[in-house]
């Protein structure tokens, strides 16, 4: 059950990256963000969170652990946000969407 609730964060964390990613990025593009943040990025951060991981050594102390993948999803999203183009009609003043 361990395992399971640790992916249910896992795919949290995805779907707040993808909210930074959202008409940024192709679905290809997308699907390797994905993939790269809940194979590396995500089981890294749950480590150093963990009761043996360095943050815990220090004193890190989380609810779940849960805190620490909202945090890194948030910046994760910023960093797509602010690397990644501007979403498609966002800046175009021909467009007939209104935002």
């Amino acid at each position: 059950i361990w395992i399971v609730f640790k992916a249910t964060l896992s795919c949290i964390g995805v779907s707040i990256v993808s909210s930074g990613a959202a008409e940024r990025l192709t679905f290809l593009a997308w699907g390797v963000l994905a993939l790269f943040y809940s194979g590396f990025i995500s089981p890294a951060i749950v480590h150093w969170t963990d009761s043996n991981g360095w943050l815990a050594k220090l004193g890190y102390k989380d609810l779940a652990g849960a805190g620490f993948i909202f945090y890194s999803a948030g910046v994760a999203a910023l960093v797509v946000t602010v690397v990644s183009k501007p979403r498609k009609y966002r800046f175009d003043s021909n467009s007939t969407l209104n935002f």
